[in-house]
């Protein structure tokens, strides 16, 4: 979990995103102030029809006025339409904004193997911009413009005035014991949410180990039982829900037709007109309307102040302040000094103030049993998982200082786990960049892979979904060895890379090696089959956290 300290300085960036597209909030506001102006047409014309027009009976001035009040309602009907329009187009720029940092965000904690559902917090981007793109915004923006109704209240009567406020209260106060009665369990359903969906994610990307060891109707059987609690909490805020809302249209009627009822009193008695009496029940409407938006739309305001918070606690975003620069132009020294690694507090240490400088045009050969630490060490390296303690140094260059991107790009890495993108050969072997195909071309044969893409449907350009299937693990792994060969990286990290390999892709290995070597890069190899040891000039193994030569 991300500690407080650093949540406390990511709190506001959000909303320094949304600060952005503060024009575009002020010109909703301005078109929000003109159609809550427009809205005292129906009641103005209303007045004058009722006032002037029937005691006069002049035609003349009825005409006058329907037209003035047609060009206001269309007037009403556009700002309406443009403040619509910049909602939509805001929310969707919002959305563009922070998901490039909420996919860096997510990418960094898969990388750190945080317990997050990856889906998570792009669901919780989803929520705000739906609502940010609804109407129920307007609400919002259309709040301040209730004085201008309760003011108009009280020039058609005092009385008329405060019983609008005494309505007004009565709503707030509903809203209040609404939100109070349904906050536990709308916080309640979003946990039951994300833990299933966290079951979901973990159990099934495991489909086929599930299926071969029958293990199938014991998940499902599981997953309906967390699915039922879900479905049992989600009866319950919908049965409260459908209570308050039932309840909150009574009300809203009621205090329509007792604003009714009030004006007709005060009608009776000479108070008021009767058309300001029609008059007072159309403002009271108006009045009101926001409040009760509000109050309908209050369960989705808060599922998006809580996506925010989630947001809030997950994004990480760099300082704007950082420029990249290209520090590391070349590697030429590689220094690991006091190196720690320990997985959680309890952990032993599986790397122990590990020191170590690698020499440039050497390979290493990083060999030993299983679980102590060679993986790990070259993922602290690659800079995809973090160390406990220490420092990286290349060409002098601490990498906890410096951007990994500055190094990632002269490294070429070849992982345990090959991963085929759905993408062209040409691509893949790119890493996923615009390929040049002389560099792909190079990569390929020094993998011995070139004449198996020749024959592929469309050489270089065969999209690799259609043909995935095809291919076996060592061809795989001979295309990952490609894509890790490319553009002649001066670190080239190879983690179990002859797995899969028969007797002539292990050649194609060790030429590929004794190359490399040749151009001066340095070369590090993990792996347990002895045969590769041969083209080793150093062997190291791992014993009590420490890196030490065979």
């Amino acid at each position: 979990m991300l500690n407080h300290n650093k949540i406390k300085m990511k709190r506001s960036e959000i909303y320094k995103v949304i600060n952005i597209y503060r024009y575009e909030l002020t010109a909703i506001f301005v078109m929000s102030a003109v159609a809550n102006l427009m809205m005292l047409v129906p009641t103005l014309y209303m007045l004058q029809v009722f006032d002037r027009v029937m005691i006069s009976k002049n035609e003349i001035t009825l005409i006058v006025l329907t037209l003035i009040a047609v060009i206001l309602y269309l007037v009403q009907g556009y700002c309406e339409h443009l403040r619509s329009k910049l909602v939509i187009s805001m929310s969707l720029k919002i959305d563009k904004n922070l998901g490039n940092r909420i996919f860096n965000a997510t990418f960094s904690n898969i990388l750190t193997k945080q317990s997050i559902v990856p889906t998570q917090p792009f669901a919780d981007l989803g929520t705000v911009r739906q609502w940010m793109g609804s109407q129920n915004i307007f609400a919002y923006f259309d709040l301040p413009w209730i004085f201008i109704y309760l003011a108009a209240m009280f020039m058609l009567h005092s009385i008329l005035g405060w019983a609008t406020i005494a309505f007004m209260i009565i709503l707030v106060i509903f809203a209040l014991w609404s939100n109070s009665s349904t906050q536990n369990f709308a916080k309640a359903i979003e946990d039951e949410d994300v833990q299933l969906n966290k079951f979901l994610y973990t159990r099934l990307k495991n489909a086929e180990v599930i299926e071969s060891h029958g293990m199938t109707k014991y998940l499902r059987d599981e997953w309906w039982k967390n699915q039922k609690n879900n479905l049992i909490i989600k009866e319950k805020i919908n049965h409260t829900q459908e209570i308050f809302t039932i309840t909150s249209k009574q009300i809203r009627v009621l205090l329509q037709s007792l604003a009714l009822a009030l004006g007709a009193y005060l009608a009776i008695h000479g108070e008021i007109s009767y058309g300001a009496m029609i008059a007072a029940s159309l403002l009271m409407s108006r009045a009101t309307s926001p409040i009760d938006q509000i109050v309908s739309g209050w369960q989705s305001l808060a599922k998006v102040v809580l996506s925010l918070k989630n947001l809030e606690e997950f994004i990480y975003i760099e300082s704007n302040d950082i420029q990249e620069k290209n520090i590391i132009q070349d590697i030429k020294s590689m220094e690991l000094l006091n190196i720690c690694k320990k997985y959680n507090k309890k952990s032993n240490e599986i790397l122990n103030n590990l020191n170590y400088k690698f020499e440039l045009g050497t390979t290493y050969v990083l060999t030993g049993k299983s679980g102590i630490g060679k993986s790990t060490l070259i993922k602290i390296i690659l800079k995809v998982e973090e160390y406990t303690n220490g420092s990286i140094y290349i060409n002098n260059s601490n990498l906890r200082e410096e951007y990994k991107n500055l190094i990632l790009s002269k490294v070429g890495y070849l992982p345990q786990n090959i991963e085929i993108f759905n993408a062209t050969v040409a691509e893949n072997i790119a890493k996923m960049d615009n390929p040049d195909p002389m560099k792909v071309l190079k990569a390929a044969k020094l993998a011995d892979i070139h004449d198996l893409i020749l024959q592929l449907p469309n050489g270089y350009d065969t999209h690799l979904s259609s043909v995935i299937g095809a291919l076996s693990g060592g061809e795989k792994q001979r295309l990952a060895l490609a894509r890790a060969l490319y553009d002649d990286p001066q670190l080239l990290i190879l983690d179990e890379p002859n797995s899969h390999l028969d007797e002539k892709g292990e050649l194609a290995l060790k030429n590929s090696i004794i190359k490399m070597k040749e151009n001066k890069s340095l070369i590090i190899i993990v792996t347990h089959k002895k045969n590769i040891l041969e083209i080793a000039d150093v062997i190291l193994t791992i014993d009590n956290g420490k890196l030490i030569e065979v």
